[in-house]
């Protein structure tokens, strides 16, 4: 069944809040992926777009198959929404991702958790108060949430992993590094936080991964600061 998760999760043209809809009509993604054709075009809340696309999807089953396999031999886990692991914290969001693709571990459910974010390009002072709030936060017994960006969210990172944990929610694929600037930072974390993504392995990091992704950042959190920020910024979404 894990399997036809990673079809579901995979499939970036439908967005969370209508994943969630076909689940609800369909709990097992392999018994969603084998609905007959009028089944899937009596859905009214698919438009004949979307409909086309899931219905070309299932002609792709090689493929996701492969990309499973290259999954697993990468150590990266899928936790599904019928997963135990699966954050509470997330069910409680705007459209809760039906999977999250992990390196590492995931943020402990019982302990407080804190986004540290802000802008790409900061100033020397936000990333100074960055590396020492993600510090002074993280040696409190507080998980830093961020995501790994250049500028503010890396310092706090790195700030972070001196007294204790963070995890870094990614727009791309967990199999990626970007910026590539941060690898220090991505291997780091692996090995002692987790990194994730609802995005499947291989996926870009595409502009509107980002926006999408700081939902999960917030709804991993207790608290959201951000350091420093442009007036347009997407720290402020």
């Amino acid at each position: 069944d894990r399997l036809y998760w990673h079809w579901l999760c995979s499939m970036e043209n439908l967005n969370p809040v209508k994943k969630t809809r076909l689940l609800r009509l369909y709990p097992s993604p392999e018994q969603l992926y084998n609905i007959e054709e009028k089944q899937l075009y009596a859905l009214d809340f698919l438009t004949d777009r979307e409909k086309k696309l899931f219905s070309d999807s299932r002609n792709e089953e090689k493929e996701f198959r492969k990309t499973y396999e290259q999954m697993e031999r990468q150590g990266i886990r899928l936790i599904t929404l019928s997963d135990q692991e699966y954050p509470n914290r997330l069910l409680h969001i705007y459209g809760p991702p039906c999977g999250l693709y992990v390196k590492g571990r995931l943020p402990a459910p019982r302990e407080k958790s804190a986004a540290l974010v802000g802008a790409r390009g900061c100033s020397s002072y936000g990333r100074d108060m960055a590396r020492r709030t993600g510090k002074e936060l993280a040696a409190a017994g507080i998980q830093i949430i961020s995501g790994m960006a250049a500028g503010i969210d890396g310092a706090a990172q790195w700030g972070a992993l001196e007294t204790g944990s963070s995890f870094a929610v990614l727009g791309c694929g967990v199999d990626r590094c970007y910026p590539v600037s941060n690898f220090p930072l991505y291997e780091k974390l692996e090995a002692e936080g987790g990194l994730l993504s609802e995005f499947p392995p291989g996926s870009k990091p595409l502009p509107w991964h980002f926006p999408q992704r700081n939902r999960l950042i917030s709804g991993l959190s207790d608290l959201v600061v951000v350091i420093e920020a442009r007036k347009r910024c997407g720290s402020l979404i």
